[in-house]
């Protein structure tokens, strides 16, 4: 941030900012024809030199598997685990938003949330969110906030729920109360005119086919294949990410929905079960997407922050 200057700042607002790089979006009561004429009015003058921008990388370049940790005086702990994962347009995408549902993104029915919350105690805020890219791979996150005594074994009761669903063990139960409630509360995002205008800006601008949203109840509601592409949730192997909250060294770093804060997919490394951590009363204190994942080499990491 140091090297970045104000004449670097003002240089690329000239070159990017204008308004054949804008899409404007006005929702309300008015003539269109009128609203038209006004935008025109107040941007007709604006200069637009059409700079050729660079092409957005499609690759992305996740931190190595491991445990990152960021020391604070405090005395609880934030725990993050994360994977890269796949772009809207992926074929596996609504069965992933089934998947994340099921696991922790849809608050006291998500497995994350009983197991740490409802049944343990152990957290407030506990889930789990994912958020299919746009035009890199996007992102999926579990996590929750704990005492600190608690975290190691917080973190094993959600690396377990991650474990589970990767496996496959989604009940038809499940699956049908997931997926009928993304279909009945589909129509809660367009339920103002702001709300709408909002989303269609957003697709207009990242050319979204305008017809996507037509169908999608119908392919939310298509097949169990939410069941198969479990595995886009890939539980890191054993020994990297059990040692969350236990003072082991690691370096800073710091739906459409997403539950605690926010969240998103990590990599590869072998499958493998994540060793049990002790209780906090102890004295010690699909061809899936993860098929694909674990090919590639990608990597899981998990942050905490907290006293130990």
């Amino acid at each position: 941030m140091k090297g970045i200057t104000r004449d670097d700042l003002l240089a690329f607002h000239r070159q990017h900012f204008y308004p054949a790089n804008m899409v404007a979006a006005v929702s309300g009561s008015f003539s269109r024809a009128e609203m038209i004429r006004k935008l025109e009015a107040a941007f007709g003058g604006w200069p637009s030199p059409r700079t050729a921008v660079p092409a957005i990388p499609a690759a992305i370049s996740p931190a190595a598997p491991g445990v990152y940790r960021v020391e604070k005086d405090v005395n609880q702990g934030r725990v993050s685990i994360g994977l890269p994962t796949v772009k809207r347009d992926h074929p596996d995408v609504h069965a992933l938003e089934v998947m994340n549902e099921i696991l922790g993104g849809s608050g006291f029915t998500s497995r994350i949330t009983k197991t740490v919350r409802s049944n343990e105690g152990l957290a407030y805020s506990a889930g789990s969110g994912l958020t299919p890219g746009v035009f890199y791979p996007g992102r999926f996150r579990a996590g929750f906030q704990s005492k600190s005594r608690s975290v190691p074994y917080a973190t094993s009761l959600v690396m377990e729920e991650i474990r589970k669903i990767r496996e496959g063990s989604v009940t038809p139960e499940e699956l049908d109360t997931i997926k009928n409630n993304i279909v009945q509360t589909f129509p809660s995002s367009f339920a103002s005119k702001a709300q709408s205008m909002a989303i269609f800006a957003s697709d207009e601008y990242t050319r979204r086919d305008p017809a996507w949203w037509a169908t999608y109840r119908d392919r939310i509601r298509a097949g169990d294949r939410g069941r198969r592409a479990a595995g886009g949730a890939r539980a890191p192997r054993a020994g990297e990410d059990d040692r969350a909250g236990r003072g082991q060294p690691g370096r800073d770093r710091p739906r459409r929905r997403e539950a605690p804060g926010d969240a998103r997919p990590a990599g590869p490394g072998r499958q493998g079960r994540v060793a049990a951590a002790p209780r906090p009363d102890d004295d010690e204190g699909a061809g899936t997407v993860a098929d694909q994942q674990l090919r590639a080499g990608r990597g899981t990491k998990t942050a905490t922050s907290g006293r130990p």
